[in-house]
């Protein structure tokens, strides 16, 4: 009888630890929530319907993540081509604002945020979806992301942080060497996406 429970009890304790609802990692609460900044509405990235995420974090004045851009639209159309993927920028509002407040319960920092990336979007030609961060994520000493450029892939059933890109996945500029780069190449086997 001792037994039966405790096979029973450890059933059910894998059986709930095993459902494909997001769970905290690594001190990062899952659903990450960030705007779109082009629609100015609220994304969910455990619902974002994609299988694989690669977040790839942004800043206006990084110089290797505006030298990175031709790299990240090659990679955001090729992996068009398979709705499990997707790629998205992210931005912490608090550090694009250069506010340092921290104050995410007024509009101010994002404000601040919106116009930045707009700005940005029109001067590089970005075509990749933006998301303005919502806390906890943000770019600082003492989070998970510490400076830009960062590359995150993330698996959303079950949400995992699966790997962290430091630093530019490519500042290659012709689509034949961003395609022959090994990092990149590295980049489509990680994301499960090497034949797209």
């Amino acid at each position: 009888m001792a037994r039966l429970s405790v096979l029973v009890f450890s059933s059910i304790f894998l059986i709930v630890n095993c459902l494909d609802s997001p769970k905290s990692q690594m001190g990062l609460e899952a659903n990450w929530t960030g705007i779109d900044l082009e629609t100015n509405q609220p994304v969910d990235l455990s619902e974002s319907g994609f299988d694989t995420l690669a977040l790839n974090v942004y800043s206006p004045t990084c110089i290797p993540c505006f030298k990175e851009l031709p790299a990240l639209e090659r990679i955001a159309s090729r992996l068009k081509k398979d709705t499990r993927f997707g790629l998205y920028l992210v931005v912490d509002p608090i550090s694009v604002s250069e506010t340092t407040s921290g104050d995410y319960g007024t509009d101010e920092p994002l404000a601040r945020a919106t116009a930045i990336m707009k700005a940005e979007v029109k001067k590089r030609g970005i075509s990749i979806p933006i998301l303005l961060m919502n806390q906890p994520f943000s770019v600082s000493n003492e989070a998970f992301v510490t400076a830009t450029p960062e590359t995150i892939i993330i698996r959303t059933k079950p949400w995992n942080i699966y790997y962290n890109f430091i630093g530019s996945l490519s500042e290659k500029e012709e689509i034949s060497q961003i395609d022959a780069d090994p990092r990149v190449q590295f980049f489509f086997h990680t994301m499960g996406a090497r034949n797209l």
